[in-house]
């Protein structure tokens, strides 16, 4: 199997300083449910990364609190080993693993698989509370949208709830009731992370198998320094995400949807390094991978060279401003979504951090010569201050002409973290095949492939990622084919 060696990566990040109210109502028999990650088990290890410019910038660690203190920590990001996703919930408003940290009782994680949800799993990731030594969970178990729903699901009977990283692991038994459930967890002072929880046993509901859980409150006692509003601000980011689901279900509802590329959701499986499937051959050319290599690379020292080399500044008109639907498995390139060197989550594909629809298809983005133009490199290494989020800078190659085949984007973002704002610049290369359709991207973390279906609206059908998380495979869930 042939993937992309990241020796060359390093130079790529530059860093500055410093169930919705619209959806269903009862949930329906599990048809086409599917697993939304590939493994369960502990979280995934990461390798020490070589400290960069980017590490250096990050605001400095927090000075203690001489006692510690109980505050709540709103997570941001959540995975489960599977939804439930249908024909009834096609487009997803509802059964999301984000559901369960709303605080909207309406809404829940309902698990994807056959059965009442035994050994199926959770897990939260909130902001890294230093020193931590207690944990407080308050949980509505069921789904809370009405006291019939709550008798016609299955409910949770036995968890078992693991803090991460320390890996401090309890049981609970759970009563058979809608009030809030109290469970309290003890480590030894160190960081907490995440929180999992598993299902061990269950109440079965009356008519349906479906495990759900509606609300979960984190309280961690810790003497990291309390920053409740940034806490806050990752509640209001979980509640435009809800927004923008049901935006994209109601898109997806339209005549609109058959003319776009992205089908209705994606699943993708990850493989960690060394289990890749045998005999997988990446279709992607190897002169279009040894060319990308050889661009991001670091001229030789005193060779008066750059990275991609006369390579000229253009301004780009897409020709819609229409971000990209917020369907699973595709990453959102949202710049508040940045985490350690990412704007898409680990089971999320690769998506142009551009955010918009229009650079799927270079048919759709229209190029002029940017006014006062800059290099590559003069953009990557300009000033702190000028790195605003949300600011693009395009290049073209320097023999570009006639439609675009490759498109380097510098992106500036930041983010926020409970120390402090964390600014970044974020080098990638697009590339579109002879038919103007995107089908590789290179950046810092991957080298991604999209594969197309044939036809005059022709459609993303799949792709194949490999990076620093291993390798991830990507097709259409069954009930996304329009």
């Amino acid at each position: 199997m042939r993937i992309l060696a990241l020796a060359f990566i390093a130079p790529l990040l530059v860093a500055c300083t410093k169930q919705s109210e619209e959806g269903g109502g009862e949930v329906p028999a599990k048809t086409g449910s599917a697993k939304t990650t590939a493994k369960s088990g502990d979280a995934p290890k990461t390798e020490a990364k070589k400290k960069t410019k980017a590490d250096s910038n990050k605001p400095p660690r927090p000075e203690l609190l001489p006692e510690p203190r109980e505050r709540r920590l709103h997570p941001a990001t959540a995975s489960a080993s599977s939804f439930l996703w249908n024909d009834w919930n096609k487009f997803q408003e509802n059964y999301h693993p984000l559901y369960l940290v709303d605080d909207d009782p309406r809404t829940a994680w309902v698990e994807g698989v056959e059965g009442n949800g035994e050994g199926e799993w959770i897990q939260l990731d909130t902001s890294r509370a230093l020193a931590t030594t207690k944990v407080r969970l308050r949980l509505r178990n069921g789904y809370h949208k009405s006291k019939r729903l709550f008798g016609l699901n299955s409910r949770a009977k036995t968890i078992d709830v693991t803090l991460l990283p320390s890996k401090t692991k309890k049981r609970f038994e759970l009563a058979d009731s809608m009030d809030w459930s109290e469970l309290y967890l003890g480590q030894p002072e160190g960081p907490l992370e995440a929180v999992r929880i598993e299902i061990v046993a269950t109440y079965p509901g009356s008519k349906w198998q479906d495990l759900c859980l509606s609300d979960l409150e984190i309280f961690a006692t810790s003497k990291n320094p309390e920053n409740p509003e940034f806490e806050k601000s990752k509640l209001e980011r979980v509640r435009a995400w809800k927004k923008e689901r049901v935006d994209a279900a109601k898109f997806y509802g339209s005549e609109q949807a058959r003319k776009s590329p992205l089908l209705a959701g994606y699943v993708t499986t990850l493989y960690p390094e060394g289990e890749e499937p045998e005999g997988l051959e990446l279709k992607l050319d190897q002169k279009i991978i040894d060319e990308a290599t050889a661009a991001f690379e670091d001229p030789p020292s005193g060779s008066g060279g750059g990275r991609f080399p006369g390579w000229m500044q253009m301004t780009i008109k897409p020709a819609s401003t229409k971000r990209l639907p917020r369907i699973d498995g595709i990453g959102s390139g949202s710049y508040d979504h940045f985490e350690d060197g990412m704007w898409y989550a680990d089971e999320d594909f690769v998506s142009p951090i551009t955010d918009k629809l229009a650079f799927l298809r270079a048919a759709d983005l229209s190029a002029i010569q940017a006014k006062n133009a800059k290099s590559v490199d003069d953009t990557a290494n300009e000033d702190d201050k000028k790195c605003r989020r949300g600011t693009e800078y395009f290049f073209v190659a320097k023999d570009h002409n006639g439609p675009i085949r490759e498109l380097l984007v510098v992106a500036c973002g930041y983010a926020e973290q409970r120390e402090g704002i964390y600014h970044w610049k974020w080098l990638q290369l697009l590339h579109y095949d002879d038919k103007g359709h995107l089908v590789a991207l290179f950046d810092a973390m991957s080298q991604t492939e999209l594969y197309w279906s044939g036809g005059n609206n022709a459609k993303i059908i799949g792709g194949t990622s490999s990076g620093f998380h291993g390798l991830k495979m990507m097709k259409p869930r069954r009930e996304a084919k329009l």
